[in-house]
């Protein structure tokens, strides 16, 4: 939950939450936490099967700075879930603005955070303020930049401390088409977190993006999460043999080409670690 930034107009819309997080995960035993941000996470309520605990915890929630690090959040929020037992199905539900404001989370750091663990985001997305988007818009990743001028492997005068085996793997990618391409991927995802946070992270981890405006039409999509998270298959494959990093990956139905599917559309593979697997 964001209560900094934008957030703080929208504490009133959150009165409500409690019943309807009630509807969204149903009669099965169930776990939930509730964390809230501005220019930094914190824990609000520590997880509980207790309901009425968290419908109280989102009432007594305050106002906070004018920070949105939505990247810290989530990334504080999946180490939160990793130490639940991993037979639980985790789910986090983002509630915030649409751009990231002030976190310290790279984008790298937090394309592992959201790809690497068995979690679906819901986002619930209402509008930066037109000051806040058209700042991080003139700061948008350029997937194009040319490379050194004596070639990829030239020492970079603006960027006399690169990595060497950074650089390596770029030029490896501009060469190899197996590497280029989740070359690409990496770099239109991290593009997208810049530009819309929110939609972005549900849109990698195969959940949903909602926008909305006030308390009716966020209970609106909360009741569109409801019939929708319990409606889903977990599916799994086991990559053979990946390059360490980030890997997108596409689910489509044979028979039936111009049927939507929501499904996570990335994974990331470690450096350290064998084949690893992936919903």
């Amino acid at each position: 939950m964001e209560t900094g930034g934008a957030g703080a107009r929208h504490l009133g819309d959150y009165q409500k939450l409690g019943t309807l997080i009630e509807a969204i995960v149903g009669g099965v035993r169930r776990h939930v936490a509730v964390v809230a941000f501005d220019s930094a996470p914190g824990v609000v309520q520590d997880f509980t099967s207790d309901l009425n605990a968290v419908g109280e915890s989102l009432r007594g929630l305050e106002a906070g700075d004018r920070r949105a690090a939505i990247l810290d959040g989530l990334s504080f929020s999946v180490d939160l879930l990793r130490r639940q037992p991993p037979t639980y199905r985790r789910v986090i539900l983002l509630i915030g603005e649409t751009v990231d404001q002030g976190s310290h989370t790279t984008l790298d750091e937090a394309l592992h955070a959201v790809s690497d663990t068995n979690t679906a985001i819901y986002s619930l997305g209402f509008s930066s303020s037109k000051a806040a988007a058209a700042k991080e818009a003139g700061q948008i990743f350029q997937s194009q930049t040319p490379g050194p001028a004596g070639g990829c492997m030239a020492q970079d005068p603006d960027n006399p401390g690169q990595n060497k085996l950074g650089q390596a793997y770029d030029c490896l990618s501009l060469l190899a088409p197996p590497l280029r391409l989740p070359k690409i991927a990496a770099l239109a995802a991290a593009n997208g977190l810049r530009r819309n946070t929110s939609e972005s992270v549900a849109q990698l981890t195969g959940g949903e993006f909602f926008r909305f405006s006030d308390a009716k039409s966020l209970e609106r999509d909360l009741l569109a999460v409801s019939h929708h998270l319990p409606n889903r298959y977990v599916l799994s494959f086991h990559p053979v043999a990946p390059h360490a990093g980030f890997h997108a990956i596409a689910l489509r139905l044979r028979d039936y080409p111009d049927l939507v599917v929501e499904a996570r559309n990335s994974y990331w593979v470690d450096g350290d670690t064998g084949p690893a697997p992936a919903p």
